[in-house]
């Protein structure tokens, strides 16, 4: 028996950090139903019509994004901004352990599909919210992607030779980071156990990122050592961490 085996997840997001969430939480034993966007309905959220397409010979970059995290899942075509959409997304949240979304700050509100509207549904649900910036803030309602991520949390300057311009990582770190929201819903499912009631998740892509420097971050309080491009622990600091 796998450890999250009769925990079931509503996953909202779409592509990113909380579909690779929501898969790990699969590989744990989860029933995750993903609800993507039906064919007709106009975005830049392809959802389902990207796993159609990727059935053809050729696959886009955007395809082979969506598929790396669509592991453990069911899926089912909603158009969440109809009311009869969202009265299928209030049985599912009636259903559901959990749910994750990655909407903009308000985007869930306006959809009716936010945490107070779903909580008032299932008290026991614990929902994670996905931003980039968090929900509060100058930056809340800004887009962003990875590299801006790393960019605003200060790792991007730390990548790349002494003399040369930041370098973009291989891999999209910050969206890796931000399957940190797996630990929240975990210690929340817990936590629910004791107090028979659900949690609310708030996770920011640029706090995460930002957790990738913890160490840096504590030998600058320590020392007062301002972190460099060359030089520090895991860049060539010792000999026995570069390349060569």
């Amino acid at each position: 028996m796998l450890a999250l085996e009769g925990i079931k997840v509503l996953d909202l997001a779409r592509i990113g950090p909380g579909t690779l969430g929501t898969a790990l939480l699969g590989d744990l034993g989860a029933e995750v139903i993903k609800v993507e966007t039906p064919p007709e309905v106009k975005g830049r959220q392809k959802g389902l019509r990207s796993a159609l397409g990727a059935l053809g010979d050729k696959q886009t970059e955007d395809e082979s994004a969506y598929l790396s995290t669509q592991r453990n899942k069911k899926s089912i075509a909603i158009n969440m901004a109809t009311p009869d959409g969202q009265g299928i997304i209030y049985k599912l949240a009636e259903w559901a352990d959990v749910v994750i979304e990655a909407f903009r700050p308000g985007v869930a509100q306006r959809l009716k599909i936010d945490y107070p509207t779903l909580s008032a549904v299932n008290p026991r649900l614990v929902y994670c919210s996905i931003t980039s910036y968090g929900q509060t803030g100058p930056y809340s309602n800004f887009p962003g992607h990875d590299i801006n991520f790393l960019g605003i949390a200060g790792v991007l300057e730390l990548i790349g030779e002494k003399d040369g311009p930041p370098v973009a990582p291989l891999n999209s770190l910050a969206y890796y980071t931000g399957s940190l929201a797996v630990n929240g819903i975990l210690a929340s499912i817990i936590a629910r156990e004791k107090t028979g009631k659900g949690q609310f998740i708030d996770l920011s892509l640029t706090d995460t990122a930002m957790n990738l420097l913890s160490m840096l971050v504590s030998r600058y309080f320590q020392s007062g050592t301002v972190p460099k491009r060359r030089g520090i622990v895991f860049n060539g600091g010792y000999p026995y961490l570069n390349i060569y």
